[in-house]
């Protein structure tokens, strides 16, 4: 058994040079004959780029599955469209949360995000059809809006902006809070309850307290560059 002599690289019979540091090995007393690698000699290999439109593709042909499935089904069973329209826009809403960036060839997560959100509220619509209620423009349409306008205020103010990623997560614990309220008082309008808050002022204090704190740390230079040595930041 025998070791490089400059990185200590444990030698294999027959080694001329070392395999880790390429130094020439001496053999004292041997002579040199001809030398057989015990390994395959390395060979590059390209890696042929993926076509966004297959992944596309195939995304698309595993969403169709199941919606082709249920129509079947229920067709055989009701011989009318029932209960798989449900599955039929989950499967349309999936397919356009995720062709869309997989085919663009820019991100512009921005015309993503409003192209989910319309999708959505679409999708809840449908709902309300199929279901004979009257909770979409009370209740759905709202709470879409209202969680797709803080999510793409915040996503603006990062990429075109440039904001912190500290005031974007103290954004962000303030948009759930004034979500959560916005939640209950849209319940109790639709049910037509009283207008009285019973469980949202709890986590909406509490996100008020956390955005707070997280705005003050981004104003503190000094403890935000401390905080991000000691939290791996």
């Amino acid at each position: 058994m025998s070791y490089c002599v400059n990185c200590g690289v444990e030698l294999s019979e027959g080694e001329t040079v070392c395999p880790l540091c390429e130094t020439p090995v001496v053999h004292p007393g041997r002579k040199e004959g001809p030398y057989k690698a015990p390994y395959p000699p390395y060979r590059s290999v390209v890696e042929q780029p993926v076509r966004k439109s297959g992944i596309a593709a195939i995304v698309g042909l595993v969403l169709l599955l199941p919606a082709v499935l249920t129509l079947i089904s229920d067709l055989s069973i009701n011989r009318r469209v029932s209960w798989s329209i449900y599955c039929l826009g989950a499967c349309a809403l999936l397919a356009l949360f995720a062709i869309p960036p997989i085919l663009s060839k820019k991100g512009r997560p921005l015309w993503f995000l409003f192209a989910d959100s319309v999708g959505i509220a679409a999708y809840l619509w449908l709902i309300e059809f199929a279901t004979g209620g009257d909770w979409f423009l009370t209740l759905g349409l709202p709470l879409t809006a209202g969680a797709f306008l803080p999510v793409w205020a915040l996503s603006f103010a990062r990429r075109r902006l440039g904001t912190s990623r500290l005031k974007i997560l103290g954004g962000a614990i303030l948009a759930i809070g004034l979500f959560l309220t916005l939640t209950e008082i849209l319940v109790r309008i639709t049910t037509h309850k009283p207008f009285d808050l019973v469980w949202s002022p709890y986590p909406a204090a509490t996100m008020l307290l956390f955005g707070v704190i997280v705005f003050l740390i981004d104003a503190n230079a000094p403890l935000k560059a401390r905080l991000a040595r000691k939290l791996f930041l």
